[in-house]
């Protein structure tokens, strides 16, 4: 596996890995965040670069001042860009966002049947979504066109996944995605709406950074079914697995007891730390040498303690 900070230093080790992954942190926290669309640029270099297939694991950050579109294009951007999979980086007190996570994983998972599915992308274009004035920095990116997506197939249905890369709106984009093409509407789920396809063609519009899922019964002619996962199941699915490098142990969550641990330590070391504050070091020292009654193992806290004194 590679992390790279620069997309581009991904084509230095596509030859040598089976998992490559890039990070990207692009989040201002602001409607005009104009640097976002960097998260799917540097998915496509990573994907481009898998010259093998492998496997790319891709990290946006989550920080205390990203909103909530922010979260959501990030995450729709990785897809867009074929992610197989997405570990947020938390930076700076991202923590007061972990409901807007919850409710993204939960949306993500929804839909699962498509993220695992058959990746679909021959003939699908966009038009009608150039933007000549979008900017980033000093930089002017000439027909910079807004809209990105993939198409996916399931068991027996068929989705295409868009996303806005940027904070502006885009009016009356045409999408032709020929694998839709056996299907005249298509439901536009989590907005509770549908759309008319003709032949493929979709038009509808967007506001900034927004994402518009399509789903539309049956699959396209030569695609082959593959088994819906269990929502809300193990953590890798039988559709999942086929996709996943094997790995000789099972993936589980964290356990109630890690869960109880972590909160401990926040808290014990919070207050070890407002004592430090006020000069008190042998109280700072007294709250630590608690903790390591609990967690003899804990031996961040037994440096921290010989670091006090």
């Amino acid at each position: 596996m590679v992390i790279p900070w620069c997309a581009s230093n991904i084509y230095r080790y596509r030859d040598t890995v089976d998992i490559l992954s890039a990070d990207r942190y692009a989040i201002k926290g602001t409607k005009d965040n104009n640097e976002l669309w960097t998260v799917y640029r540097a998915n496509m270099a990573v994907k481009l670069s898998a010259t093998e297939g492998q496997v790319n694991i891709f990290t946006p950050m989550a920080g205390r001042g990203i909103t909530r579109a922010e979260s959501w294009a990030q995450a729709y951007m990785c897809v867009a860009a074929g992610a197989g999979g997405i570990m947020w980086f938390e930076f700076n007190g991202a923590q007061r966002k972990w409901n807007d996570f919850l409710d993204l994983g939960k949306e993500l998972r929804s839909i699962e049947e498509f993220l695992v599915g058959v990746a679909l992308e021959r003939g699908l274009t966009f038009e009608n979504d150039v933007l000549p004035e979008f900017t980033t920095g000093s930089t002017v990116l000439k027909d910079f066109k807004q809209i990105r997506g993939i198409g996916r197939a399931s068991k027996d249905k068929t989705a295409l996944i868009t996303v806005n890369l940027t904070p502006h709106s885009a009016e009356n984009v045409r999408i032709t995605a020929p694998f839709l093409a056996h299907a005249e509407r298509a439901a536009v789920i989590f907005e509770n709406r549908t759309i008319p396809v003709k032949n493929g063609l979709i038009v509808d519009s967007y506001a900034g950074l927004e994402r518009h899922v399509y789903v539309v019964d049956g699959l396209p002619e030569g695609v082959k079914q593959r088994p819906v996962p269990k929502v809300g199941g193990p953590c890798v699915t039988d559709s999942g697995a086929a996709w996943r490098l094997q790995a000789t142990g099972k993936v589980r969550g964290r356990l109630a007891e890690e869960l109880a641990r972590d909160r401990f330590m926040q808290s014990e070391l919070k207050k070890a730390n407002d004592l430090l504050q006020k000069g008190d070091k042998e109280g700072a020292c007294r709250v630590l040498r608690a903790v390591l009654d609990r967690y003899p193992d804990a031996q961040d806290v037994r440096e921290r303690i010989r670091v006090i004194q």
